[in-house]
């Protein structure tokens, strides 16, 4: 028991990339829980995107588009994580979804502060 904890706090807390992850539960559950996963990367985009749209840099569509708004591809990567097993499709898709929009969320805030 003490050994299936010290993984899950790895995969959580520990881990810098999913390179040393076992299965596709740990990946879900890296990109969910782990602060170098993409739902904080997420997260961290929608708080930027929010301080523009506060600055005025940007109009308050942005925020239901690219930023807090739009989260079901984080709510499907929060509902993998949870699952003890994990279609491998169904989790790649998942996180190319999530990157695709990480990416366009990073360059909606490079084109706002340019």
């Amino acid at each position: 028991m003490a050994d299936r904890l010290e993984r899950f706090n790895y995969v959580c807390e520990d881990a810098t990339d999913t390179t040393d992850l076992k299965t596709n539960a740990e990946i879900a559950r890296f990109h969910y829980f782990n602060p170098n996963g993409l739902v904080r990367r997420k997260r961290k985009n929608d708080d930027r995107i929010w301080e523009l749209i506060e600055a005025g840099s940007l109009g308050y569509g942005y925020y239901l588009t690219d930023g807090g708004g739009n989260y079901h591809r984080a709510d499907t990567i929060a509902e993998l994580a949870g699952k003890r097993r994990v279609n491998t499709i169904a989790l790649e898709v998942a996180i190319k979804l999530l990157e695709e929009h990480t990416e366009e969320q990073e360059a909606t805030i490079a084109e706002a502060t340019a």
